[in-house]
This record gives C-alpha cells, sequence and structure tokens, in this order.
C-alpha cells in the first residue's frame, strides 16, 4: 500500500501530471463519444434479437440522450461544490456498471435501464472532463489540451461506426458493450491516482437546488422529445403541442426557481459576462449549421447524386480529418493570440462551407463535394478549441463543471434543433418540388432526383441564416480573454 501511494505521489509530482491527467480524461471521453455513434450500427440486430421493431429500439439512443443532456449541468453544478474527482471517478465507475449491465441484459427493458445509468454517468463525464482538464494546465495551454481533448472525441465519433460493424461481426451484439470496459477502467484507475481533488473551499456549506434540479431535467427532457417527435406527430398535434407547452412551463419556473435559489444549479448572473455569453451562442449557431450540413449532405449525395451508402460514408467520415489535424493547432494557437480571430475565423469557414452546398446542383462533381466537406470540417477544427476555452476560461474556478456543461448542452441542444428542423423543412420542400416537378410532366425517377437537390438548397437557407447570426455575434466578443489561472 505504501510503495503505491508512493508511486502515485511521483506521478503527481512529475512535470508531466497535467498531461496524465489529460490521458485519464481524454480515455473515459473517447469511449464516450463512441458511444453516441456505435450503437447506430447494430439497431437493427437489437430489434432482431428481443423480436420488437425500430420504435422501440429507438428508445435505446432516445434515453441515453435525455438522461446526458437534462443531468449535465446539475452534474457539473454538484462537481464543482462537491468535488470533480469525486464526482468525474463516480460517473466513471457508473458508466462501467452500466456497460455491463447491458451485456449481460436478458430483455429490451433491461437493456433501456442500462441506456439510462450510462445516458447518467456520461453526462458526469462529458461535463466535467473539460473542467479538470481546464483546471490542470496554465490558461497559456488551455487552448491546446482542449484542442487534444476535442480532437480524441472525434476519433471517437468517426471510428464509433466502423468498430461497431466489426465487433458486430465478429462477437455479437453484446460486445459492443463489454469490449469498452477495460477501457472505462483504465480511465477510472488513473484518474483515482493521477487527478487532484478540485472542490470549492465552503463546499461543506452547499445547499443542493432540488427544485432547480428537477425543473431543469424536465424542461430539458420535453424539450429534446418535442425535438424528435414534433414532426413525426405533426406540430398541431395534441402531443406536440402538450409538449411544447409543457417545454415552455418547466422553462419559466426553472428561470424563477434559480432567480430564488440559495446554491442555485445555474447562476444567471454567467451570462451577464459578455465573453461567456457571445461564445455559447456562437457555439450553438455553429452546431446547428454543422449538424444541418451532416444531415442534410447524406439526403443530397443519395437521392440527389445516386451516389452509393458506401461513398456517403466516406465522405462523411472525410468530415472529422480536418478536425482531427487542426483542433490541437488552433487550441494551441488560441493560447498565444486569444480566441477572438480563431473563433470568427472558424464560425466563418462553416458559414462559407454551408453557402458552397447551397449553390451546388444535380451536375456536382465529386470534387464539388469534397471542397465543401472539407471546408465544414476545416471550420470546426479551427473554431471549437478556442471558442471552448474562451467560455470556460471566462468564469472563476469554482464554476468551470458548470459552465462546461452549459457548452456541451449548447452545442447537443443545437444538433437536436438542426436536425428537428432540417428533418421537417426537407420533407416539406421535397413534397413541394416534386409535386410541382410532375404537373409539369417530369418523369418520376427524374422529379424526384431533381426535387432532392432544390430541397437540400432550400433548407440549406435556414443553416446559412442561423450561421450568419454566429458570425456576427463573434464579432462583438470584445477584447476580453479567460482569465481561470
Amino acid at each position: 500500500m505504501r510503495k503505491g501511494r508512493v508511486k502515485a505521489s511521483l506521478v503527481k509530482n512529475s512535470e508531466h501530471h497535467k498531461w496524465w491527467i489529460l490521458i485519464a480524461v481524454a480515455t473515459g471521453s473517447i469511449m464516450v463519444a463512441i458511444d453516441l455513434s456505435i450503437l447506430m450500427t447494430c439497431l437493427p440486430q437489437l430489434a432482431k434479437v428481443f423480436h420488437t421493431d425500430s420504435s422501440v429500439i429507438g428508445w435505446l439512443n432516445i434515453v441515453y440522450f435525455i438522461m446526458t443532456q437534462s443531468l449535465m449541468l446539475t452534474l457539473g453544478k454538484v462537481g464543482d461544490a462537491k468535488g470533480r474527482k469525486k464526482v468525474f471517478v463516480a460517473g466513471l465507475a457508473f458508466y462501467t456498471l452500466g456497460l455491463l449491465v447491458a451485456s449481460l441484459s436478458q430483455g429490451i427493458g433491461q437493456l433501456i435501464a442500462a441506456r439510462v445509468l450510462q445516458g447518467a454517468a456520461g453526462a458526469t463525464i462529458t461535463a466535467l472532463g473539460l473542467a479538470i482538464t481546464v483546471a490542470a494546465f496554465k490558461s497559456d495551454e488551455r487552448g491546446k489540451a482542449l484542442g487534444i481533448l476535442l480532437g480524441c472525441a472525434s476519433i471517437g465519433l468517426v471510428v464509433g461506426p466502423m468498430l461497431g460493424g466489426i465487433i458486430l461481426d465478429l462477437l455479437g451484439w453484446r460486445a459492443i458493450f463489454y469490449t469498452r470496459i477495460p477501457f472505462m477502467a483504465v480511465s477510472l484507475v488513473m484518474a483515482w491516482i493521477v487527478i487532484d481533488e478540485q472542490t470549492k473551499a465552503d463546499s461543506k456549506e452547499f445547499t443542493f437546488d432540488a427544485l432547480g434540479a428537477v425543473t431543469l431535467f424536465c424542461w430539458l427532457a420535453c424539450l429534446l422529445l418535442f425535438l424528435s417527435f414534433g414532426n413525426k406527430w405533426g406540430i398541431t398535434s395534441i402531443p406536440s403541442l402538450s409538449l411544447g407547452t409543457a417545454t415552455a412551463v418547466f422553462f419559466i419556473l426553472f428561470l424563477l426557481g434559480e432567480r430564488k435559489a440559495i446554491e442555485p444549479i445555474l447562476e444567471l448572473s454567467i451570462f451577464r459576462k459578455r465573453l461567456f455569453s457571445i461564445a455559447v451562442i456562437t457555439s450553438m449557431a455553429s452546431t446547428i449549421g454543422s449538424s444541418s450540413a451532416v444531415f442534410l449532405v447524406p439526403f443530397f449525395l443519395i437521392q440527389g447524386l445516386g451516389l452509393s451508402a458506401t461513398a456517403v460514408g466516406t465522405y462523411m467520415a472525410l468530415l472529422a480529418a480536418p478536425s482531427l489535424v487542426l483542433s490541437p493547432v488552433s487550441g494551441r494557437l488560441s493560447d498565444k493570440m486569444g480566441s477572438a480571430f480563431l473563433s470568427t475565423a472558424g464560425v466563418t469557414i462553416v458559414c462559407a462551407s454551408l453557402v458552397w452546398f447551397f449553390f451546388l446542383t444535380g451536375a456536382a462533381t465529386p470534387l464539388d463535394v469534397g471542397i465543401g466537406i472539407l471546408l465544414l470540417g476545416t471550420g470546426i477544427g479551427i473554431f471549437h478549441p478556442p471558442n471552448n476555452s474562451a467560455l470556460i476560461g471566462s468564469v472563476p474556478k469554482d464554476m468551470l463543471g458548470v459552465a462546461s456543461a452549459v457548452g456541451t448542452a449548447a452545442r447537443h441542444v443545437g444538433s437536436s434543433i438542426a436536425f428537428a428542423v432540417c428533418g421537417a423543412l426537407y420533407s416539406r420542400h421535397e413534397l413541394s418540388h416534386l409535386g410541382q416537378l410532375q404537373q409539369q410532366g417530369v418523369g418520376l425517377a427524374t422529379a424526384k432526383k431533381m426535387a432532392s437537390v432544390a430541397s437540400f438548397g432550400d433548407t440549406l437557407l435556414f443553416a446559412v441564416i442561423i450561421t450568419s447570426i454566429g458570425v456576427i455575434a463573434s464579432l462583438f466578443r470584445g477584447p476580453g480573454e479567460p482569465t481561470t489561472k
């Protein structure tokens, strides 16, 4: 025992201590990022194994996403108050347990319950991983560390579908879960050894805001369900209107409760910080733009250009390449020159890629599509590290967990908004264009291709407008730079 403590002490006193912390956080973060994409590969197989349909199987992802987003702010707050290491390690432990339960599940109900546990634990890892990393690095190295961490997350998102297919074919669906347990265990042990506890000096006086936690969870859960099912049910349907009303009511209750809470989940005064607010706005705008492209481009390639699913997968994998390379570089540059120029340049390039896609026609070449994909990936890679560094670094150290949770929630909610709005707009425009073309005597096959291309451009206008707002907002982020030390 004594020898183990000596080794742990040597690691913590080493000049490489901060990098060991980054490795521990990155290992867990990659596994969580993989979870966002790996399960998509085996959903059809799971429906067959459990003798159910896609509407039920889809809840494996829905409950995970709801738990992750709805609990992120609350767990970030608890981590800030009671100790980030303690809560982060607990998150790793419960996530590992969730993987074990999922791999042993005998029914769809058990598997959904395991996904609920994974989602709650994933919220902890996502919310506090960035905060722990920021606290471990000095302000002049923060961007570089965040760039590496975001690059690792990009790796997880890219390799998820590929790994899922390989594991499913070779080992079966249970291996989708249990093969990640050793990596989570490594992350857990490393985090326990190398991370120093990060907590407020007055943490013993912390009063948990139960009302705020409940209203926040209900608000975000209703919002995500509305965005997921509103278009499918019809915006004017009773379920959609009920969810929309509940979303508004819980949002108001949350805001009113936070103003009176002794220790609010989200201190609303944080949004008075100009740099923080602008960083959140531009993050959501950029994510809506990039997620819109991710949603729409496959429709354009398959229905408009007639490409195969394999070709589409190759293009979408290409999207991550610039981000893997540029995220660490952009983060490192932001340590030297600040976030303003790089963040604005990044969101501008994202907007430029959307404009490029907007002008593509049914005669687009593979090179035309590749240029748009690379532009989009470049903008994403340049934008997020400096913007996240500014967002998280603009608040006091005792609010890092909440700040990182706000930034992550803004991106994820932005993605949900993009998918919901683009899905509704694309379907509506496609039906309209298809009807007009058939009235003009165009053949059905040709009309479908032309309608798809036209709908792609029409829907992209939404993404261009929102991302342009992000560009304008970023120009007004001001001269202030991150202050966290």
